[in-house]
């Protein structure tokens, strides 16, 4: 069934009847993410406080989410010390 709107002709008057064209759904661009990485610098300031100090204090000042340096903490093998011992030192 195709679907029509009535449209009056400017001279003459009289209705015609045009058929109205579905249009496509436009897909959705994929949202490309910029690939960030991490300097040396960076990498070595994790792997010396990520120990006592933990993601969210290094994500700020490195400028990076806290996921972001959670992440490279997983990747690179570091875990936080035990809050007893962060207490003591």
């Amino acid at each position: 069934m195709e679907i029509v709107r009535a449209i009056k002709c400017e001279k003459c008057g009289h209705l015609m009847e045009m058929p109205i064209k579905k249009e496509e759904p436009k897909p959705k661009k994929e949202r490309k993410r910029k690939l960030v990485r991490w300097k040396d610098s960076e990498v070595q300031y994790l792997k010396d406080y990520y120990a006592v100090s933990g993601a969210e204090t290094i994500a700020k000042a490195l400028s990076k989410t806290t996921s972001s340096v959670a992440n490279k903490a997983s990747q690179l093998g570091l875990k936080r010390k035990a809050t007893a011992e962060r207490t003591l030192s």
